[in-house]
């Protein structure tokens, strides 16, 4: 008969032994689940690397192009600057020294820009929920939408891309740590600020990264069996979003009030408009977009309220602190664009994943009390809920290619034009002298709306590369008489050709 040393001793030997052997199963099994988001993710980026260049692309590209690296890389450190999303030029001018005008290039690197956020999402999702089946069908639900679709097809919104990855992954970050009850220490926390900083160098509405953790770490005190003294709590747990928040706070001033922001400007669609009804309005249409109703139908200020009511009584009742953290979610997350002119889009992305978390939830209660119908049996619960989630993955997989068919694939069409100026560019087979100014006759983009009409000008810039030449668009530029016989050269653009009307003397 063996000794209790002996079992003791054989124990201490086994056990770690059967760890090791279930920690490799467990990490893939998370690999075969992002594998699996990927690949579904793909199956739709895909789609989008025929996309041609559009005439805000050449906008984008050209201002950062013409200010140039240095004033890109002071004002991505600067973040207080009001210079508008500075980490776009992080985007554009590498890819355009390398690849000039070439649209493929671009769309690859969206389209992994775009899946890097997968795993990300999968993080911060798989911290929050404690449940692998809901974070993969929360990231199944948010990793491509139709309505967002530009995020893929359109490089102007490249920008919503930067935006949602920095956020999400300094928030993953953050969460992953405090999920195991450990502090930040220095370098986490500088990790998480530079990421934050990189994401609100690329779009504005990342300012509300503060105010989620800030809630998050109040769910998470209120849940606490054993609370720290409040004061000392805000010292320990609460300093990053409350840092976080006077950057923000350093931010949004600047923005709003800085010397180059765009109510200076007068870009009035940038321009905020503080009212019950704006933000009413703005919510009621992001949620028709998300759920599919917008154009058809738009959400009533009184159904939208209904709607959050809802979403919160749920919460608070499940006493769940992530559907908690996510009600909040919804409703705070769209504060950004609320009060402008209302967008629709890939603006949304970051409000969708609060509202795919809230959705793979529901879906996961459901699955758990159709499991335990006194009619099934006890031992087919975990088969049962599988098989649920299962078909909800099917059925929206399956409702996504329907929808992606009459959305997402329309962004094909568009850009064309652009797509045969600078092919135009290209055959002209010209390369004006340093120095030279050049005007640009006729403008097949004449009719366009916004900044269209420059888009030539944009595209010779970009095209020869040479920040020398003074390049000017005949009916958008101011030029008289002795100003027009002083050309080097004038050039005829049209959608196919481009004609020398004058070349070098």
């Amino acid at each position: 008969m063996a000794s209790p040393q002996s079992n003791l001793s054989s124990e201490g030997l086994t056990k770690p032994h059967s760890k090791n052997r279930r920690l490799p199963k467990v990490i893939l099994l998370d690999l075969t689940l992002l594998v699996l988001l990927v690949a579904y993710f793909l199956h739709f980026g895909l789609q989008s690397l025929s996309a041609p260049l559009r005439p805000d692309d050449m906008m984008n590209m050209w201002q950062y192009w013409h200010a140039g690296w240095l004033k890109a890389v002071r004002a991505s450190l600067c973040f207080w600057s009001s210079i508008g999303r500075p980490f776009g030029a992080i985007y554009y001018l590498p890819l355009h020294s390398l690849f000039d005008l070439h649209p493929k290039p671009y769309r690859v690197v969206t389209i992994v820009l775009i899946a890097a956020a997968i795993p990300i999402a999968y993080s911060l999702a798989r911290s929050l929920s404690s449940s692998r089946s809901v974070a993969f069908l929360a990231v199944f639900a948010w990793c491509y939408h139709p309505r967002l679709s530009n995020l893929l097809f359109l490089n102007s919104f490249i920008y919503d891309v930067l935006c949602s990855l920095f956020y999400l992954a300094a928030l993953a970050w953050y969460i992953c740590i405090r999920e195991q009850n450990r502090s930040l220490n220095l370098l986490q926390l500088a990790g998480c600020f530079a990421l934050y900083i990189c994401a609100l160098d690329s779009k504005e509405m990342a300012v509300t990264l503060p105010v989620i953790v800030l809630l998050y770490e109040l769910l998470k005190y209120c849940y606490q069996p054993e609370r720290q003294e409040f004061f000392c709590w805000i010292w320990h747990e609460a300093s990053f979003a409350l840092v976080a928040g006077l950057i923000t706070s350093i931010y949004c001033y600047n923005k709003i009030y800085g010397p180059e922001s765009w109510a200076v400007r007068g870009i009035e669609v940038y321009v905020p408009h503080y009212s019950w009804h704006a933000f009413t309005t703005s919510n009621a249409t992001f949620f028709s977009h998300i759920f599919y109703l917008f154009p058809n139908h738009v959400i009533t200020d009184g159904e939208l309220l209904a709607a959050w009511a809802l979403v919160f009584l749920y919460a608070f009742l499940r006493r769940d602190r992530m559907l908690e953290l996510m009600a909040f979610w919804v409703v705070i997350t769209p504060l950004p664009l609320a009060f402008v002119t209302p967008r629709k889009g890939a603006c949304l992305t970051i409000i969708l994943f609060g509202w795919a978390m809230i959705f793979a939830k529901l879906i996961s209660d459901l699955s758990l009390l159709i499991a335990r119908l006194p009619l099934l049996h006890k031992a087919r619960v975990v088969p049962l809920r599988a098989g649920v989630m299962l078909c909800v993955v099917i059925l929206l997989g399956v409702g996504t290619e329907r929808q992606n068919r009459r959305y997402g694939l329309g962004w094909l069409h568009g850009g064309e034009k652009t797509a045969h100026v600078i092919e135009a560019f290209r055959a002209l087979n010209l390369q004006p002298t340093p120095g030279s100014k050049i005007l640009l006759t006729e403008n097949p983009f004449a009719g366009s709306s916004g900044t269209g009409p420059w888009a030539p000008v944009f595209i010779a810039g970009l095209h020869w590369n040479d920040h020398s030449l003074a390049v000017y668009q005949e009916g958008q530029n101011a030029l008289n008489p002795r100003q027009i016989a002083e050309m080097n050269y004038v050039l005829a653009v049209h959608e196919y050709k481009i004609d020398v009307i004058r070349g070098p003397r």
